[in-house]
């Protein structure tokens, strides 16, 4: 299993799948969204935190449905792959 870079901190608050990442070059967090506490989760967002100025902001990428989030994750591992041919192989169905 490929491990990340960084320190993988779960969230224990009422956050529904909520995981934040840190990498060495800064933070990033992915989280699943519901839109009520009530409804399921209906989105996987990735948010890339940035400085502008003295603003602190979000870049957030939305996946709505399987399909994008799949296409991304399947594009990424293909690029992976052909960059870095010897890394160890992801296991993206281990239940397989």
């Amino acid at each position: 299993m490929v491990k990340p870079r960084g320190k993988v901190i779960r969230s224990t608050q009422s956050e529904p799948a909520t995981g934040i990442v840190i990498v060495s070059d800064g933070e990033f967090k992915i989280a699943a969204w519901q839109e009520n506490e009530a409804g399921p989760c209906t989105q996987v967002h990735l948010l890339f935190p940035m400085q502008l100025s003295d603003f602190k902001v979000s870049l957030a990428i939305r996946f709505k449905s399987p399909d994008t989030l799949g296409f991304l994750i399947e594009e990424l591992s293909a690029y992976r792959r052909e960059v870095w041919p010897d890394a160890e192989p992801l296991e993206l169905n281990p239940s397989d």
